[in-house]
């Protein structure tokens, strides 16, 4: 089964972005969908970007991009073949994907493409993170007097010279858009740079993916499937022919240990736990020459191999228990149907037989699902505990982190720890440990914002070290965090808001 493979980034040029994926500057193999839901143009998000820029001359987020893969099945291979009903199920799968993923009343665009080489069907959906506000509820601005132009120059004249352009009272527009005396477009909506928004995009993309019949995988910590290498546009022969064999091998042992769970589910949390073993070797091996070695392919094939021995002598052993089972079956037939004959009209022993086989096999399912539900419990439970015990945690920010590594646990406590020292040096009242915790760990924009902010009004002397901090937590988690600028201490404010 394939892994969930999507990818965010920021969009600093809006107009040229959408230009290309719609093939306005006819870079694409093929363009088999572009479809646009906007209420504003891009040039109009260029420029308003530029009236709302913190930082003068600095490049703006204008929009966000999602590359999403599509399943190659859903359209032709050959230019120009895709029929009419394939296009229609591609645009039902990228409409339901925009809405559930962006949410409502944000501008976006899409497109589906293929790649030169015809592997990789995708689709690129482009989307303002600004949510556009109700029109109706917006004033439009009017111009206050007559407007009076020369004809040939359009440089303003004086009343009654020239060209009347615009009356007193007319709607002010813009390049073709309403000008408005209220904002009409909200603050940038932050939750599209936190950890929870790849999650859900995630979660969003397989469960459309399944409503139209093609599983998908999420390779997470809590996933016992290894991820595939993507064969990247313009990556060398040598890495293009290593991660092919990766995946070939990682393709392998994927389908052998889901086969295996599907017979033995109870298996699931030890193949977790293999999995992050196998990856801790893989990247061992890789580290010296910093790319896909021979020895880590060497190494999932192995693990494949093992697994597909696993599920031969676990099949052999199901065999063997039904076995088991036809000779109890002949031993009590007679008894048996001596007391369910009034009961049931069974054609023969071998259809009595395949019911109990039925019967047996679905309260063994039970049971190890019952089993496995506990087990799971039982060590979350533990490590809850252990986190509270260790690190000082309430039981909320246990439950929050539970499923992280040691490291980045003393990763989030070393930092609170920095926060809370700047605190103390600097005689401010501290904010509550467990609340700063939590934020440092699931909310890094709003501990940014706090800095910077308390940092500019003169409170702290340095706060840089912080920051770093910050970002390297949480780089690995693909959360771009946004550092505002920060004064110089003679430009710096003396206002004290001590609130998180």
């Amino acid at each position: 089964m394939p892994n969930v493979f999507a990818r965010t980034t920021k969009i600093s040029n809006a107009v040229g972005r959408s230009a290309y994926i719609s093939n306005k500057t006819h870079k694409q193999e093929e363009v088999l969908l572009h479809e646009e839901k906007m209420v504003y143009s891009w040039q109009f998000y260029h420029e308003y970007e530029l009236k709302h820029q913190h930082n003068s001359g600095q490049a703006q987020n204008e929009a966000r991009e999602i590359l999403l893969p599509l399943p190659n099945g859903l359209a032709s291979k050959l230019k120009d073949a895709t029929t009419e009903k394939q296009r229609e199920k591609l645009k039902e799968i990228c409409d339901a994907l925009a809405k559930e993923v962006i949410g409502e009343n944000h501008d976006y665009e899409y497109a589906v493409h293929w790649n030169h080489s015809r592997t990789n069907l995708h689709c690129h959906l482009m989307f303002s993170e600004r949510e556009v506000m109700d029109a109706s509820k917006l004033e439009q601005k009017t111009y206050a007097k007559d407007i009076w132009q020369d004809p040939i120059t359009h440089k303003l004249t004086k009343k009654g010279t020239g060209e009347l352009v615009h009356k007193k009272g007319d709607l002010m527009f813009k390049n073709g858009q309403p000008v408005y005396k209220t904002e009409p477009l909200s603050a940038k909506d932050t939750r599209y740079k936190e950890k929870s928004f790849m999650i859900q995009r995630d979660l969003a993309y397989q469960k459309i993916m399944s409503d139209h019949g093609y599983e998908f995988d999420i390779n997470n910590n809590r996933s016992p499937y290894l991820s595939q290498k993507k064969l990247y546009k313009g990556a060398s022969a040598d890495y293009i022919a290593m991660a092919k064999d990766w995946n070939a091998e990682v393709k392998r042992y994927n389908e052998n240990i889901k086969e295996h769970i599907q017979e033995e589910p109870q298996m699931e949390m030890e193949y977790i736990s293999i999995k992050r073993d196998v990856l801790d070797n893989v990247r061992e091996a890789n580290r010296a020459e910093k790319k896909i070695t021979r020895k880590a392919i060497d190494m999932v094939k192995s693990m494949a191999d093992y697994v597909q021995n696993k599920v031969i002598e676990v099949a052999h052993r199901i065999e063997n228990s039904f076995d088991h089972l036809a000779d109890w079956w002949q031993e009590n037939r007679e008894r048996l149907m001596g007391i369910n004959s009034s009961k049931h009209d069974l054609k023969d022993s071998k259809e009595m037989l395949e019911n109990l086989k039925e019967v047996e096999e679905n309260r063994r399912k039970q049971l190890e699902n019952e089993l496995r539900q506990a087990l799971r419990h039982q060590e979350r439970e533990k490590v809850i505990v252990e986190d509270m015990r260790l690190y000082g945690l309430n039981r909320g920010n246990a439950e929050l982190m539970c499923d992280q590594k040691p490291a980045v646990k003393e990763f989030v406590m070393a930092i609170t720890d920095d926060i809370q020292s700047i605190q103390r040096l600097y005689q401010l009242p501290p904010i509550d440990r467990q609340k700063l915790i939590a934020a440092v760990y699931d909310e890094p924009q709003k501990v940014v914002s706090y800095l910077t902010r308390d940092y500019n009004r003169g409170m702290y002397r340095d706060v840089s070290h912080v920051m770093e901090q910050l970002e390297i937590l949480h780089n690995s988690d693909g959360i771009e965090l946004e550092i505002p600028r920060l004064q110089k201490p003679i430009s710096r404010s003396h206002d004290f808001d001590l609130s998180l």
